[in-house]
């Protein structure tokens, strides 16, 4: 098991990989280079990135430094709360790393160039290998019914808040944790058209229902993890975030793209 001191220089050295242009935060772009870099197999739309950035920026805004963007301690509170893997993220980058490396102020430009073009070269990767995959990128069998049980758990959830009469309707607010009146759609390959027409948002984001649906979804992600291999783990987990994403869950959808 990592240290927190083990995360903590995994995590240092993720932020100045990504911190081109060494200013001390990670900006917009930065980031979505991060995002990308871990999740080597997944074609992630304009709008998919988008979104997940202004759920990140909104929800760590005390640790964004102005046009700098996200600072490592954002980043390092990200990963503390649950939104990604340090080892996974730190594996997928490809990023060498000794028990007894200790940080000190040349870390900061240990980044070369061979990294960024390791960076590129795993972006062109990652959308070979998204097309190769069936059903709109789901592969194993296990994940459908990752996806029924999700769908349930999602139905469940927005019937609770209008019997008891708790959501609002807002077409301008799309920073909130909220449903699309779309509804689910089995074609994963890109957000459904009626997005934007109406947003069902919470009253109150952790409600006693939202609540037990988090929980409930931890359970579907334990049984991602379970998978018979790190592959259907991983098609597992990628799937769970883009059926969030559809129904404007973001900041769930985020936990599972960066798992």
């Amino acid at each position: 098991m990592t240290t927190r001191g083990g995360r903590s220089e995994k995590v240092k050295r993720i932020f100045h990989q990504f911190d081109v242009n060494r200013d001390g935060g990670l900006n917009r772009e930065e980031m979505s280079a991060l995002v990308v870099s871990v999740n080597p197999r997944v074609k992630f739309s304009e709008q998919q990135i988008s979104a997940i950035l202004d759920e990140v920026f909104r929800t760590y805004a005390e640790f964004i430094d102005g046009d700098k963007g996200l600072t490592y301690d954002g980043l390092l509170r990200t990963y503390d709360d649950g939104a990604g893997d340090v080892d996974r993220d730190f594996d997928a980058l490809g990023i060498e790393f000794s028990a007894s490396e200790t940080t000190k102020g040349s870390e900061a430009s240990s980044s070369s160039i061979t990294d960024e073009r390791a960076v590129e070269a795993q972006k062109k990767q990652r959308t070979a290998a998204w097309a190769g995959s069936p059903n709109d990128g789901i592969v194993f069998d296990e994940t459908w019914k990752l996806v029924d049980d999700l769908e349930i758990l999602v139905k469940r959830l927005k019937s609770k808040h209008e019997k008891d009469g708790k959501p609002k309707s807002d077409n301008n607010n799309n920073n909130v944790d909220a449903f699309s009146d779309g509804g689910w759609s089995r074609e994963l390959g890109g957000p459904s058209s009626d997005t934007s027409d109406k947003r069902i948002q919470w009253e109150e984001e952790w409600s006693h229902d939202y609540t037990v649906f988090v929980k409930e979804l931890g359970a579907l992600r334990s049984r991602a993890d379970g998978a018979r291999s790190r592959e259907e783990a991983f098609d597992g987990h990628m799937v769970i975030g883009k059926v969030l994403h559809e129904h404007q869950l973001f900041k769930e959808a985020l936990v599972s793209f960066k798992r």
